[in-house]
C-alpha cells in the first residue's frame, strides 16, 4: 500500500458540490489519505463517491454503518496493539472527547487528540499479553454503541483479567470518533 491515496475525484466534487466551501470540506475530509488512515477511511470514501450529495450541508449527515464501524474498532485494536501514535491520530478527531471510567471521580477524561495520544502511548500493554475482540451492537447516524472483551493473560504475578466492555462511540463525517466513553465490568471467576 502506498504511503498516501489521493481522495478519488469523484469524493472531493460531492463534497464541494454539496454546498461546503474549501476551507470547511478541507478541515472535515483530508484529500490525502495516510497510510494509517486508509483502512478506517476507505470504506466510507467509497460509500462519498457513490452517494448522491448534492443538497448544502449533506456532507454533514453521512451515516454510518455497521461496516465503517467495524473498520473503526479493528484500527482501534491494531492501534492498541502496535502503539504507534499515527495509528491513535488516524481514529480521533482533534477535539476528541475521551472518556474512560466516567463515574469512577474527576479527571478521567482526555479532551483533545494530543493530550489523548499522549496517555495512549505512556499507557502502553505489551501486546503479547492481551487480546481484544469488539464489534457493533447498534449503529444510528453517526452514533453506535460496541461491545466486546478485552482478555488480559496471567503471568507470574498478576491472575488472568477477562472485562466485558461497552464502547458509545459518536463519529465526525470523515469517519474519525469524535467522542468516545468506555464502560467495562471485570468478569468475576468463581462465583
Amino acid at each position: 500500500m502506498p504511503d498516501s491515496v489521493e481522495m478519488p475525484a469523484p469524493v472531493k466534487t460531492k463534497i464541494l458540490g454539496a454546498g461546503l466551501s474549501k476551507p470547511t470540506a478541507y478541515s472535515m475530509f483530508s484529500w490525502k489519505l495516510t497510510k494509517g488512515d486508509y483502512p478506517v477511511l476507505e470504506a466510507l470514501t467509497q460509500r462519498i463517491a457513490s452517494s448522491d450529495v448534492t443538497t448544502p450541508g449533506a456532507a454533514y449527515h453521512l451515516q454510518m454503518n455497521r461496516s465503517d464501524v467495524q473498520a473503526w474498532l479493528d484500527g482501534y485494536v491494531e492501534a492498541w496493539r502496535k502503539n504507534q501514535p499515527e495509528l491513535v491520530e488516524a481514529l480521533f478527531t482533534e477535539d476528541v472527547v475521551y472518556r474512560f471510567r466516567p463515574y469512577d471521580g474527576p479527571g478521567l477524561f482526555v479532551e483533545g487528540l494530543a493530550d489523548l495520544v499522549d496517555g495512549w502511548i505512556e499507557e502502553s500493554n505489551d501486546a503479547r499479553q492481551w487480546q481484544a475482540s469488539y464489534r457493533p451492537f447498534v449503529v444510528e447516524g453517526d452514533h453506535a454503541v460496541a461491545i466486546g472483551t478485552s482478555h488480559y493473560f496471567a503471568s507470574d504475578d498478576v491472575p488472568e483479567k477477562i472485562y466485558h466492555n461497552c464502547f458509545l462511540l459518536r463519529f465526525a463525517p470523515n469517519g474519525r470518533c469524535a467522542e468516545f466513553t468506555e464502560y467495562y465490568m471485570l468478569e468475576q471467576k468463581g462465583g
